[in-house]
């Protein structure tokens, strides 16, 4: 696991390639694209924040266990965590994914 324990503002690309990368740090992304490949896993440990031109896609896994905000989601699979909460607005309708519930 390679785990990224600082502030982590994002306005590029992150490629998730192997392994698991775990932010616990906490963040932004600003144009920012987080995509996995499969067999690999991106978590997430504390809260980010997306703007609209920042997505997470791939065929990978996404964890949140955290409150994750962002606009823009198309993953092969997710999970939240009881602890965590992942806030998706498209389109001006927030939908909040928390464990076990979609609201």
């Amino acid at each position: 696991m390679t785990n990224i324990s600082v502030l982590f503002n994002n306005s590029g690309t992150v490629n998730v390639n192997s392994g698991t990368l775990d932010f616990s740090g906490g963040g932004t992304g600003t144009g920012g694209r987080y995509v996995t490949v499969p067999g690999t896993t991106l978590q997430f440990d504390a809260v980010h924040t997306l703007d609209t031109a920042s997505f997470i896609s791939g065929s990978g896994t996404t964890i949140v266990n955290t409150v994750v905000n962002l606009k823009n989601l198309n993953q092969g699979s997710l999970i939240v965590s009881s602890t965590g909460q992942l806030n998706v607005v498209p389109n001006g309708a927030r939908s909040t994914i928390s464990a076990n519930a979609l609201t």
